[in-house]
């Protein structure tokens, strides 16, 4: 297999503790999707009782794309620094954010071995045992909800006014304590080897899609068509969003647009606000600037040949080359 990576760790008995492992694959998801990770333990369920670790990024689909894997003999801090410097020593960087649930094991690892790496703690894990710290009649309350989902998941808020924020709401509520939110504990999720290859499945039809399918509802307007180009299926469709959005919300009713540039034509007299003017000027662009376009959102950006899967050299001057994407896009 190509550019594999397999490090097991020992006892002094010469017993199993530890395994991580991660292929080509990984490694070129890494590269282009490695910005931000998680991981988490799952419970032990294999037969050797080992906690299972993946490490799962966002691929160009908004996806999870799982980057590597470990198991584990013990949750212990040593064990995770282990873990953690033998993904460091197989992909050759750090990630730039990590994601956990709250494991004080993990906390120490990361600062130890990432220590260039952001920590940041799941907001999932934390809300998914928001019913176990304050009841679940209260989570049930409706007005509760609102109030919590305003200063969680928001990222205009500081951290001293989100702490004022929600012991106000502990208090109004009827809730004095104030240390539920400080021992969130993760929820550990299962993970079976199947999952793996769905995952891995459903990323090449997510690319086969992107690649040779236009979207329902395409107006073929001039940015349109050249998103299309660009990015993934998933991601056009919030660029498509976005910039109809922009139109119907922005512009005027005495606005009248033509294709297949866009014409400011305003009936009113020397009339606009600088917003209109800046959209006629970027519609008249034919393509959207490079500096605009975010590498790892692009639908091209893991390429569409078997390296992925065989030890084959293919590159462009290789006569072969089209015949083997295509192999790939059937496979």
């Amino acid at each position: 297999m190509v550019d594999y990576s397999f490090v097991p760790s020992v006892d002094e008995n010469k017993r199993l503790t530890g395994l991580f492992w991660a292929d080509g694959l990984c490694k070129r998801n890494y590269a282009e999707f490695g910005d931000v990770i998680s991981f988490d333990a799952t419970f032990k369920t294999n037969k050797y009782k080992m906690v299972f670790v993946p490490f799962t990024g966002i691929d160009n689909h908004c996806r999870n794309v799982t980057l590597g894997a470990g198991l584990l003999a013990s949750e212990s801090i040593e064990s995770y620094k282990w873990l953690l410097q033998s993904f460091l020593d197989s992909f050759g960087k750090q990630p730039k954010v990590v994601v956990t649930d709250q494991d004080p094991a993990m906390k120490q690892a990361i600062e130890a071995v990432f220590d260039k790496s952001r920590h940041r703690l799941c907001i999932w894990h934390i809300m998914k045992k928001l019913a176990d710290k304050v009841g679940h009649e209260l989570c049930n309350n409706e007005e509760f909800k609102r109030r919590m989902c305003d200063i969680v998941w928001t990222d205009s808020i500081a951290p001293e006014t989100f702490e004022i924020e929600w012991k106000l709401i502990m208090i109004e509520f009827g809730r004095t304590e104030n240390k539920w939110i400080d021992d969130m504990i993760g929820m550990r999720s299962s993970w079976s080897p199947a999952f793996y290859h769905v995952q891995r499945f459903n990323h090449r039809k997510n690319d086969h899609i992107s690649r040779n399918t236009t979207p329902d509802n395409f107006f073929e307007s001039t940015l349109e068509d050249d998103a299309m180009k660009i990015y993934a299926r998933s991601i056009f469709v919030d660029q498509e969003l976005e910039l109809q959005g922009t139109l119907s919300e922005c512009l005027p009713t005495e606005t009248k647009i033509e294709e297949p540039f866009l014409k400011i034509s305003l009936f009113q007299e020397g009339g606009g606000c600088n917003c209109i003017m800046q959209l006629s000027e970027m519609f008249k662009v034919k393509e959207t600037p490079n500096k605009y376009v975010m590498r790892r959102w692009t639908k091209d950006v893991v390429p569409n040949d078997l390296n992925n899967t065989f030890d084959l050299s293919v590159d462009d001057n290789d006569a072969h080359k089209k015949a083997k994407e295509v192999a790939y896009e059937i496979m």
